[in-house]
């Protein structure tokens, strides 16, 4: 997969994202829109795939990790006050969930990734003006052709994402819903969810040399994941 051919044009489109939702987000939040989650992010993540390609649902859990760097605002459902969150100068993320892969031509070319990216350590702004954190978990739905993926995130993923997971003996679908964000502040306060979703692009970059053979799946596979995500509200 030539992964350096295609950077140029992700990034354009990752422009034209931001540019087109950066301007819509700070105006739901003064309309005074409750509850709902706008925001805009860069994502590089570095994940170690046990087996790439995987056949069969394979787990991405403690292996896959990086940073984020953007914001997020909106008003807490719970107690009507706006808030703001930043990254300063990014927030920490994990992956939760599982991934597979189809040869076309011997070649994995396509590909599939569903589960939770939770960020820690965003500053977050309210209006009592005393300093706070947050937490926030995305679900997503991954879904790649080449190095290229479009990813749904929040409420644009549905409830399918409890159908793809639903089998993982170790995921834990009681206190997470597959179609919400979820935002927790310092203070204990919550219910700051999203009304709509998000969508982000990103492209998968093997960092092995080798040539991928599907008939001889290789273990323990790094990659590096740069994505840009907007969240619609």
């Amino acid at each position: 997969m030539r992964a350096r051919t295609t950077r140029f044009a992700v990034g354009a489109l990752v422009i034209a994202m931001l540019a087109s939702v950066a301007g819509t987000g700070p105006a739901q939040a003064i309309k005074g829109d409750k509850g709902g989650i706008s925001g805009v992010g860069l994502v590089s993540l570095n994940c170690n795939l046990h087996l790439w390609p995987a056949f069969t649902p394979e787990s991405l859990d403690d292996d896959c990790s990086g940073e984020v760097a953007g914001v997020d605002w909106g008003f807490n459902r719970e107690t009507k006050e706006p808030y703001f969150n930043y990254c300063n100068p990014v927030c920490m993320a994990t992956v939760t969930g599982r991934y597979t892969e189809t040869c076309i031509a011997n070649e994995p070319l396509v590909g599939e990734a569903a589960g939770w990216v939770n960020l820690s350590d965003a500053e977050a702004v309210k209006s009592d003006l005393q300093s706070h954190t947050s937490q926030l978990s995305i679900p997503f739905h991954w879904f790649r052709v080449g190095v290229v993926a479009i990813v749904l995130t929040g409420k644009l993923t549905g409830s399918e994402i409890n159908d793809v997971l639903k089998e993982l003996p170790f995921w834990g679908l009681d206190d997470k819903k597959g179609d919400n964000k979820k935002k927790e502040f310092d203070d204990g306060s919550k219910k700051a969810n999203d009304k709509i979703g998000g969508i982000a692009i990103g492209v998968l970059i093997p960092l092995e040399p080798e040539e991928i053979d599907c008939m001889n799946p290789s273990t323990d596979f790094p990659v590096q994941v740069i994505a840009a995500d907007v969240q619609i509200k």
